[in-house]
């Protein structure tokens, strides 16, 4: 993959508050088992409610965290409605 986006970055965050929570937890056991010190990024909040850091994550935590929301059909639809969104809100939609 390329450089790190903001929007790569707003992705993955978005993406991971959108999970049910088995998909949240397999999310974070990737980070942990992927990332160096994944484990720092996030804590539990409550039984059953994690909290990421996601503006403290590297540019290669979240490029992993991206890859592996496209590489399990995760990131699809949801990425095309937020490049949509992002057309409306840039003005690209009346071009």
């Amino acid at each position: 993959m390329g450089p790190v986006t903001k929007e790569m970055r707003f992705d993955v965050e978005f993406k991971f508050n959108t999970l049910s929570l088995p998909q949240q937890r397999n999310f974070l056991m990737h980070l942990r088992c992927n990332v160096k010190n994944g484990d720092d990024y996030y804590r539990w909040v409550q039984p059953g409610v994690a909290k990421v850091d996601f503006d403290r994550l590297p540019d290669d935590a979240i490029d992993c965290m991206f890859q592996y929301l496209w590489d399990n059909g995760l990131m699809e639809v949801e990425r095309v409605a937020l490049e949509g969104m992002m057309d409306i809100l840039s003005g690209r939609f009346m071009e």
